[in-house]
């Protein structure tokens, strides 16, 4: 098996959407639930990630209360978990995602991407075959790690040596492979992958078409 074969199907990768957050910069409205092309933001997460794995995908909601709230925004069967104690944003929803999976790997994104697909996850997981994290680099050189590919067995070993809920921090604890979006085949859209809707400006440029990604 190539490196971009291996882990790339099949149950040893799970999909999680990390849907937690609280849409401050949104204004009065819960982004998740905000729609483009006829679907919730969240929606468009789930179903990016429920091929993965015959089991339904995971959304990190953080709360019950929020479990409730976006309920009605997502099309299919979906597992939600909750933040262990302590914790909270998207390290806690990694977390929660690493506890209730018996995958080997998990595929996190975030709500907020729109843009994400099947092909650019697959192709991510596909880097490599044993790093405790595959992140991808964007072409400013920042690492991208709310749209990465986690080993769930790194994630629980290194939980309680974690002095805070930032992610940078949960990376320091774990073996990253970055990858350069710039190494993607064009056709499996990484780099669209990244985008991510945290204002109204930004959805309304997606649904005008004049997002800078395409």
């Amino acid at each position: 098996m190539t490196t971009s074969e291996a882990g790339s199907t099949g149950d040893d990768l799970r999909g999680v959407v990390l849907a937690g957050g609280r849409s401050r910069r949104f204004g009065d409205r819960d982004k998740a639930l905000a729609t483009l092309d006829g679907r919730t933001l969240v929606s468009r997460a789930v179903d990016a990630v429920a091929s993965l794995a015959a089991r339904p995908p995971l959304v990190a909601v953080g709360t019950a209360s929020r479990r409730a709230l976006l309920g009605s925004g997502i099309g299919r069967p979906v597992e939600y978990v909750f933040d262990p104690p302590g914790t909270g944003g998207p390290v806690g929803g990694i977390l929660a995602a690493a506890r209730a999976t018996e995958a080997e790997r998990i595929a996190v994104v975030g709500c907020d991407m729109p843009l994400v697909t099947t092909e650019a996850i697959r192709w991510l997981a596909g880097q490599s075959a044993d790093a405790d994290a595959i992140v991808p680099v964007d072409e400013g050189g920042q690492l991208q790690p709310v749209f990465a590919v986690y080993r769930t067995t790194a994630l629980t070993a290194v939980e309680s040596r974690l002095t805070s809920a930032a992610l940078f921090g949960l990376l320091d604890e774990l073996d990253v492979h970055r990858v350069p979006v710039a190494s993607a085949p064009t056709e499996g859209g990484v780099d669209r992958a990244l985008t991510n809707v945290n204002t109204p400006a930004d959805l309304e440029r997606l649904r005008d078409g004049t997002d800078s990604r395409g």
